[in-house]
């Protein structure tokens, strides 16, 4: 009855129900926004850690890039061989021939034809011979130091070219181990911070309808019916304070104050 008499028309208790029930959202909304915003920080912290751990990868990109730049390239050199037939004559050529000649020269007195011509043709053939023969051993020595010494600088050369290009290579694969670490590195946080969004993004974009509260409206209409109809249904002369009482209220007229 004195809510009735206080509020006839139930919208003070359908604003205060709409008030009530507001401030009640958006204290819920706030500590649903604060749990967010927790757990939205540890997705960030998350990220960064797992960042943090690609940071000796990452850091070889530049590195990598660097050696890469290098100049492997190998200039072959053009290979010169110093060597003379004469430095691999047998030194014992001469001694050979002087030997010869002796054999020669006994067995043309032993046959009574030292003085002759052909004596002295079997002497100078067999000399030239031991010569031709020395010499022919000398360049065949010669030639063989010079292939070897050819082919050795091959080699060196392309020796050379192989571990300029295993260097490269090997600062490629260092470089391509940094940028997956730079990948890395940036797939974490953009996850972390991604996350992070998309963990606050609901509350955050959530807003307060004050007209949640409708179902106090009804409320109040339903005292304000009610009211109305006590009113209409009280006779004059059974409670005609009564009635006085309630059309006073209904006209704004507050007991013990003057109008």
């Amino acid at each position: 009855m004195i809510d009735w008499l206080m509020d006839p028309t139930g919208m003070g208790a359908y604003r205060k129900g709409l008030a009530a029930n507001e401030a009640a959202k958006r204290e819920e909304l706030e500590a649903a926004r604060g749990r967010a915003a927790g757990l939205g920080k540890e997705f960030t912290d998350t990220g960064e850690f797992v960042a943090n751990t690609y940071a000796p990868y990452a850091n070889l990109a530049s590195l990598g890039a660097g050696q890469m730049m290098q100049d492997y390239s190998v200039t072959p050199n053009a290979y010169q061989f110093q060597g003379q037939v004469s430095d691999y004559l047998d030194p014992s050529i001469a001694y050979q021939q002087d030997q010869a000649r002796r054999q020669l020269e006994s067995s043309a007195a032993a046959r009574g034809s030292l003085m002759s011509g052909a004596a002295a043709k079997a002497i100078a053939d067999r000399a030239q011979q031991i010569g031709a023969q020395g010499y022919g051993n000398a360049y065949a020595a010669m030639e063989r130091d010079r292939s070897y010494g050819a082919n050795q600088a091959q080699q060196n050369y392309l020796n050379q070219v192989a571990q300029g290009q295993q260097q490269y290579n090997q600062a490629q694969n260092v470089s391509q181990l940094g940028l997956q670490g730079l990948a890395g590195q940036g797939g974490a946080l953009e996850r972390g911070v991604s996350s992070s969004v998309n963990t606050r993004l609901p509350t955050y974009t959530q807003q307060i309808d004050p007209s949640a509260g409708m179902g106090d409206l009804a409320v109040g209409k339903m005292r304000g019916g009610f009211t109305q109809g006590i009113l209409d249904g009280v006779s004059g002369a059974a409670a005609p304070g009564l009635r006085d009482l309630f059309g006073m209220k209904m006209n704004g007229f507050v007991p013990g104050k003057d109008k």
